[in-house]
């Protein structure tokens, strides 16, 4: 969970996924309007502060670089979501978390693939009601793989939609540009 970063009376702002083993998260950047440092509180309890290092405006997703220590000098594992880089198929079940304060899932299926821009993945629509989802809310398959995220721009397509996860792979978390691929003889 991404919570503004204050001493005193922290305000919920979205959910936030672990994206590597080096504490990189992804939030939906609506929740971050000018913040530059959050906290996060992670299902175990540990609470971490995380600096907002890139903000792509063509997915909705900012990448937050969390610290690697909790406040006490104790080192914190990450463990990484797997992505999936293949298209959802239509009438796929899912599975969507949400919750403020307390963890909530529900299930659905993938009712729609909107199309954007050329080139660019289409939106992931689901019949999850749009009152459950949230900023940041994971879509994910039920073999445990984040298919999407939900973002303000997928949810300006549909309030059920979200960003497919596949738009992570192959970017750079520093500078928003695509990751050069590796050229063979």
């Amino acid at each position: 969970r991404v919570y503004t970063n204050s001493a005193v009376d922290s305000v919920f702002l979205g959910l936030g996924i672990v994206l590597d083993a080096e504490g990189s998260i992804i939030v939906d950047s609506a929740v971050l309007p000018g913040l530059s440092e959050v906290a996060l509180i992670f299902s175990d309890g540990t609470s971490l502060s995380a600096n907002v290092s890139t903000n792509d405006e063509s997915t909705g997703i900012a990448f937050l670089k969390s610290a690697t220590t909790t406040a006490d000098g104790k080192a914190v594992h990450f463990t990484p979501v797997a992505l999936s880089v293949s298209k959802p198929v239509l009438g796929q079940t899912v599975v969507v978390l949400s919750g403020k304060s307390i963890p909530r899932i529900t299930d659905g299926l993938v009712t729609a693939l909107i199309p954007r821009a050329t080139g660019e993945d289409s939106i992931i629509d689901s019949n999850v009601a749009a009152d459950f989802i949230m900023g940041g809310s994971p879509l994910i398959s039920t073999e445990g793989v984040l298919l999407g995220i939900s973002t303000s721009l997928s949810r300006a397509s549909s309030q059920s939609g979200f960003i497919p996860a596949s738009v992570l792979v192959g970017k750079d978390k520093k500078s928003e540009e695509p990751v050069a691929a590796e050229k063979r003889p």
